[in-house]
């Protein structure tokens, strides 16, 4: 018969939710260390609740203050702290949770008492961590591995303040070395899923979490609602209704992807409603606050809000600390955009363009920044490396689609690109320019052809009739330089039988009869 696994079996794989179930279940047996580890199970699992009551129990000061600190009841740590003798662990719980309070002077005093000793040199880069000081802290923890000895956990802490810096290859690489030594580890997994997502690799985000899943059972509910967030952002947002308000407690980045899915949705306002509920502390939350107060701009044709974005998006692109990384060149390219700088814009752009080659979102960017520039053939090249079916149905990326189109001699593709556009204001936004960028460039049928769709949906504005009138004398002054084709012939044909269909406008009768008795009196029969 095979023995029941013990506490310190479940201990050593690191399964402190096995560990706790063990612990309950055998209460009545109480080993002599049985609450000690009960709450070393709880910690480590993220269960603070048990922890503060088994600590509140045993008047274990400085442990029940920092499972309270781990619980985000910091006033109640304060309360705490005088009760704690002095110790190198009070010094470090005060710093943190002083500076968590903004009380800055007092958190140097505390600071200032560490020591060089691993413990304390590891706190103080967790710290600038906190703070947002990615480089600083990705430095100290690279001092502290070289100073005392390569400890696994260091390539972790490394990877999480790269990825925040989007050193994203970097991060990756410091997960796969700890993931050979630990290959169970949810937190190694969910990073390395994060870094792919960021470099536009789904599938191997895909893949990476995916090995998270078979060590579901032991997340605590935290943790549960990081990776099932971070599910719904690897499908592209399919379920995010459902699961990101949920968790939007326990996962800040939930508040961001749901402005993010807003904003994809054109629900702009309700992304706007959220972002006053939160305060942006890293460089791709600022990004997201300035995407949102572009889009309300470009709208409402609001000047204040594209100010509040151009301010945004150029603090993210000058800092310091931001300036090389994908989101800060990102940032002062949007920054430039909207300063109408496109050649300035798209030498960012093309900084970055490696990093970002599958990701939806830059290629519309990328192709229609080059479509400012003039460069039309690159411009397509990359909207048609748009995949997602939200991205593809966009106005603004099909009404540059069709730009494109028709400025690399493919007019036919451009209006097809009607069928794509989901309201009639959008159809009739896309006939119209399709109508004169065809024009433009003398394709005169499929121009025709756009100003007759043009002139059935505002009959009252004579423009698209003058414009229809335009088109089919193009085709006439083709015909005349070039000679009768097939291919001519079927325009004059498909653009005189249109006339029919606007019979009661004015001067349309007498042009189609004048048309008829042109194509006649050449042996053209219409």
């Amino acid at each position: 018969m095979q023995e029941s696994p013990t506490v310190q079996e479940f201990l050593a794989k690191r399964d402190f939710q096995g560990a706790i179930t063990l612990l309950e279940v055998s209460s009545g047996e109480k080993c002599e260390n049985h609450e000690e580890l009960l709450a070393y199970a709880a910690v480590h699992s993220c269960n603070y609740e048990l922890a503060k009551g088994i600590y509140l129990e045993k008047r274990t000061a400085i442990d029940l203050a920092i499972s309270l600190f781990y619980l985000q009841e910091f006033d109640e740590v304060l309360k705490i702290l005088p009760d704690i003798p002095d110790s190198e662990r009070k010094n470090r719980l005060a710093m943190h949770v002083l500076n968590v309070l903004r009380e800055e002077e007092e958190a140097s005093i505390y600071a200032a008492k560490l020591i060089d000793t691993p413990e304390d040199r590891l706190s103080i880069a967790a710290l600038e961590y906190f703070k947002g000081n990615y480089r600083e802290a990705s430095e100290m923890y690279r001092n502290v591995s070289l100073h005392f000895g390569g400890v696994s956990a260091m390539d972790i802490y490394c990877a999480m303040s790269y990825y925040h810096l989007d050193s994203n290859d970097m991060a990756i690489e410091l997960c796969e070395k700890y993931l050979k030594k630990h290959p169970d580890s949810i937190l190694a997994s969910n990073l390395k899923a994060c870094c792919h997502y960021r470099l536009g690799n789904i599938k191997g985000a895909v893949d990476a979490i995916s090995k998270v899943k078979d060590f579901e059972y032991q997340l605590p509910e935290a943790f549960r609602d990081i990776i099932n967030h971070n599910v719904a952002v690897l499908r592209d947002g399919d379920g995010a209704l459902q699961v990101w308000p949920q968790c939007k407690n326990n996962v800040p980045e939930a508040r961001f992807n749901l402005t993010i899915y807003f904003l994809r949705n054109n629900n702009i306002r309700s992304s706007l409603e959220l972002l006053k509920e939160i305060e942006p502390r890293t460089s791709q939350e600022i990004f997201i606050k300035a995407n949102t107060y572009c889009a309300i701009g470009q709208e409402d044709n609001d000047d204040e809000a594209i100010e509040i974005a151009e301010s945004l998006y150029y603090s993210i692109g000058s800092n310091e600390s931001d300036c090389d990384t994908i989101t800060g060149r990102q940032a002062m390219a949007s920054y430039l955009i909207l300063q109408k700088k496109h050649e300035e814009a798209l030498v960012y752009l093309d900084s970055i363009k490696v990093y970002c080659s599958e990701n939806d979102e830059f290629n519309a960017n990328y192709g229609q920044i080059k479509a400012a520039c003039g460069d039309f053939n690159g411009a397509l090249e990359h909207l048609l490396y748009v995949t997602s079916e939200t991205a593809r149905n966009d106005f603004t990326y099909l009404a540059c689609l069709a730009k494109c189109y028709v400025s690399t001699g493919h007019p036919d593709q451009a209006w097809e690109l009607n069928t794509s556009a989901k309201t009639t204001e959008e159809v009739f936004a896309l006939v119209q320019l399709v109508a004169s960028s065809c024009y433009k460039n003398k394709y005169y049928g499929i121009a025709a052809r756009a100003y007759h769709q043009a002139t059935l949906l505002d009959p009252k504005n004579t423009h698209h009739w003058y414009g229809l009138r335009a088109s089919i004398m193009g085709i006439l002054k083709n015909i005349t330089e070039k000679g009768l084709t097939d291919e001519l012939e079927q325009q004059l044909s498909d653009s005189y039988k249109s006339l029919s269909t606007l019979k009661g406008m004015e001067d349309v009768d007498q042009f189609s009869r004048t048309l008829g008795a042109w194509a006649r009196n050449r042996e053209i029969y219409l």
